[in-house]
């Protein structure tokens, strides 16, 4: 009998819910970037009030896309510029190894 009611001591006290343990004596902590409500949150806000900013911010990531995308299009102009030009110097190597090939046949012919 004592066995049981020991036992039953035990369980009861290792199920039992133990308080979380918290001190007071904590500080808040401190954040160091500001927390105030941006214009569009403001009181009075409305959206007629903020259509030109959106509109402003529009425009202007329109055209820094126009700009990346033009310097995208300058580049690959002057890729092919270039690819141009070295075909071109090949075109004209070819052209002078094929004369100096045909002036020096007709002189190896007479030869033999």
């Amino acid at each position: 009998m004592k066995n049981l009611m020991l036992l039953i001591f035990l369980i009861a006290a290792s199920c039992s819910k133990k308080a979380p343990e918290t001190t007071m004596s904590e500080k808040p902590e401190v954040l160091d970037y500001d927390t105030t409500a941006i214009d569009s949150f403001a009181p009075g806000a409305t959206p007629a009030n903020m259509l030109p900013k959106v509109i402003k911010v529009k425009d202007s990531a329109k055209e820094a896309k126009k700009k990346v995308l033009e310097a995208q299009i300058k580049e690959l102009e002057k890729k092919e510029l270039e690819k141009k030009k070295a075909e071109e110097k090949q075109k004209t190597k070819d052209k002078e190894k094929q004369k100096a090939l045909e002036t020096s046949l007709p002189t190896e012919q007479s030869a033999i």
